[in-house]
């Protein structure tokens, strides 16, 4: 593979306003929603590989186990919503609703997302506590950093509602490519392409499996720093897990073995999603665009072959629902 070396900044495309996308945790739909018309950030100068400073690899050990009723008691530490000044909601999500915020202390523009406990029988969705847990633990520039965890409360000890605190990023791919009005250089399409691998290849070495990658869960800064969100569908991962579920990665961006009901895989099935999306940059619209399973296996059969047993040998153990 080529190494994409470092690249003079160009000349910032135009654009109108931007328009803020949702960071909300919904089900994986048949293909991107519309997006609005954002003003395209800049090609960030000389990208950097690599992490700010040494990562702690995830624990896992594999075993499934039932999760019993949680309740989610605010440790002391922990700061009320009301230390943000909420502004307007900029996304909605199945756990609640994103609003972007300012620190009132410092002045920092965050996205609140709000999960109401009171939608899960459960206490917290376990999508969000999967979600905090892993990136509480990563640590990347092409990772969107959740700053912390707040809470909103009546006169009890029990939060009503949970917000996480994340950086505030002005944009995401999907809405920059879907404007027309903005010219984007192949700098940007490289640039872009290598800051998602870098915070793929991070996630990857720590054992996490993202499983739903797309376009709109790339969100870029004015800076043109692009950073990977919505960590919902991510598990950690080992190779002694044998069953997975397979009803993760929006369709657009699922591999051939998700289709073809595989439930023992790897973090190699991002990789397919980062293919779809890199191929998106350069075309601007979706790569594989079927509207259902079994038409998106046809177009990826078109594309790239039909699967057969002497360059695929597992392919019968691997993906019941395959037929010759």
């Amino acid at each position: 593979m080529a190494t994409v070396t470092a690249m003079a900044q160009p000349a910032p495309p135009r654009g109108p306003p931007p328009s803020r996308r949702p960071i909300g945790r919904p089900a994986p739909p048949q293909g991107p929603p519309p997006r609005g018309r954002p003003a395209p950030p800049p090609l960030p100068p000389n990208q950097l590989s690599g992490t700010k400073r040494p990562a702690g690899v995830l624990p896992s050990d594999g075993k499934k186990m039932r999760r019993p009723p949680i309740t989610i008691r605010a440790p002391v530490s922990m700061r009320d919503v009301t230390a943000f000044e909420k502004k307007h909601q900029v996304g909605e999500g199945t756990f609640g609703s994103v609003f972007l915020g300012v620190d009132k202390k410092t002045g920092e523009m965050v996205a609140l997302k709000r999960i109401n406990t009171k939608q899960e029988e459960n206490g917290f969705p376990i999508t969000a506590i999967r979600e905090v847990k892993i990136l509480k633990a990563l640590n990347h520039k092409n990772i969107v950093d959740l700053k912390e965890i707040v809470t909103s409360k009546d006169h009890s000890e029990i939060p009503k509602n949970v917000y996480m605190v994340f950086e505030y990023l002005e944009f995401d791919l999907t809405g920059i490519l879907e404007s027309p009005d903005i010219r984007l250089t192949q700098d940007h399409v490289k640039s872009w392409s290598q800051q998602l691998l870098n915070g793929v290849h991070y996630m990857h070495t720590n054992k996490v499996i993202h499983r739903d990658l797309k376009a709109s869960n790339i969100l870029v800064n004015k800076r043109g720093e692009l950073k990977i969100a919505d960590w919902g569908l991510a598990r950690s991962w080992n190779s002694e897990m044998k069953r997975l579920t397979n009803r993760v990665i929006t369709l657009w961006y699922r591999p051939t073995e998700l289709l073809l009901g595989c439930v023992e895989y790897t973090p190699k099935i991002d990789m397919w999603s980062v293919g779809c999306i890199i191929a998106e940059l350069f075309r601007r619209s979706g790569f594989l665009k079927g509207a259902n399973e079994a038409s998106q296996l046809n177009l990826i059969f078109q594309i790239a072959g039909h699967p057969t047993e002497e360059d695929w040998p597992e392919i019968h153990k691997m993906c019941p629902l395959w037929k010759n």
